[in-house]
């Protein structure tokens, strides 16, 4: 197991990466055939390689917080079904409040076509849209922003119309859904990012994964 970690700049051409191996009782000789090629593909991205003997949640919340990283990207073993990524993996425990953003590649990544970057009414969705917005700038992919509303009403007198609008509708009737999209959509268009906003009603993590 392995992370590369980003120190990002403007320009983009300005970040740099560091490069962390997981060293264990018998993955000497591959972890570092796998570290010569990474940075052999990385080149002169890398600013820092090195190997650390705790468990990949541990190692890399001490790399991170050690070098000040913006974002760590850690290669899942692919688990299949959600629930495994829910409960236990590396990947779900580096996704709750460590010192970075956490990019996890589940698959050998491939040209990045399309991006969901899903929001809330949290105040780190600022930071949720610029690093999207900032990977379809790199990649020249095209975003779509979603705002995933509760179906749940918490009584009777509870509006539902909100539920059954557009996102363009939402936008344009200056909803809450439809502000935050707006700003969002906003902050990529400033970025030329191509992207449209999307709103769903029911569970969140359902509409997600839909």
């Amino acid at each position: 197991p392995m992370a590369i970690f980003g120190i990002l700049d403007d320009p983009p051409g300005k970040d740099e990466a560091i490069l962390l191996g997981i060293l264990t009782a018998d993955n000497h000789e591959n972890l570092r055939r796998s570290l010569d090629e990474l940075q052999s593909q990385l080149g002169e991205f890398i600013h820092k390689r090195t190997v650390r003997r705790e468990s990949p949640t541990a190692a890399i919340e001490a790399e991170a917080i050690a070098e000040q990283v913006d974002i760590a990207v850690y290669g899942s073993r692919g688990r299949r079904g959600v629930s495994k990524f829910l409960f236990g993996s590396v990947a779900a425990r580096l996704a709750n409040d460590r010192p970075c953003s956490v990019l996890v590649v589940r698959e050998p990544p491939s040209l990045a076509k399309k991006i969901l970057i899903c929001i809330s009414a949290s105040p780190k969705r600022a930071l949720t849209v610029e690093m999207g917005g900032r990977l379809a700038q790199a990649a020249a992919a095209e975003v779509t922003v979603l705002h995933a509303i509760s179906h749940v009403a918490l009584d009777y007198t509870t509006p539902t119309e909100p539920l059954n609008l557009t996102a363009e509708e939402a936008i344009a009737r200056q909803t809450v859904e439809g502000q935050l999209l707006a700003e969002a959509l906003a902050h990529l268009a400033a970025r030329e990012v191509v992207a449209h906003g999307l709103i769903r009603s029911g569970l969140v993590l359902d509409e997600t994964l839909a």
